[in-house]
């Protein structure tokens, strides 16, 4: 529902969150025990902000800044500002539920993070799509194409801070955005 692909993502959002909370409340009535939910996406909406529509084609934040939300026993509402990836969330819910992954199991357990006094270390996260790959360690983020562009040469490095500066190296292209163009006004 709606006029514009973005008034129907914001409709499908919304439907989303009413199925959840319809979904949760029936389990909390007849779990009766306490429950680990977790909520994610495997990828954003892009709208032209970036040259690319709807998702898998671009590495920018509208793509792959996707929402984590985990809810346990215990733990308080918080936002983390670390960056994590989708390859952290299982081993994270076996940590919550009182598992040890096994050995072969690939990503961290964000559990450090979700604490008060989370570790101050940044971390570094990984992404691809296509022949694009991205490296974010905060404040800076560098996207590489590896088919089009020379081996190891700089195609975008995004300082993610207050403001967004993204420097195109092989184009000598320079361009700045603020954090509400990249992020959006939240």
């Amino acid at each position: 529902r709606g006029a514009t692909p973005e008034e129907q993502y914001d409709d499908g959002i919304r439907r989303i969150d009413a199925a959840l909370s319809t979904a949760l409340d029936h389990a909390r009535s007849v779990l009766h025990r306490p429950l680990i939910v977790a909520v994610t996406a495997d990828h954003g909406e892009e709208f032209g902000e970036h040259g690319g529509v709807y998702h898998g084609s671009t590495l920018y934040e509208e793509q792959v800044r996707v929402p984590l939300i985990i809810a346990a026993p215990g733990m308080s509402p918080r936002v983390v500002a670390q960056p994590a990836q989708l390859i952290d969330v299982a081993p994270t819910l076996l940590g919550l539920a009182g598992l040890t992954p096994p050995a072969s199991m690939r990503g961290t357990d964000l559990r450090p993070w979700m604490l008060p006094a989370p570790p101050s270390a940044p971390r570094t996260v990984f992404a691809s799509v296509n022949t694009r790959v991205m490296v974010v360690r905060l404040p800076f983020k560098l996207i590489a194409d590896q088919l089009s562009v020379p081996k190891d040469a700089l195609v975008a490095l995004v300082d993610v801070g207050a403001t967004m500066t993204t420097l195109n190296v092989l184009r000598n292209q320079r361009s700045i955005y603020t954090r509400e163009q990249v992020f959006g006004g939240k």
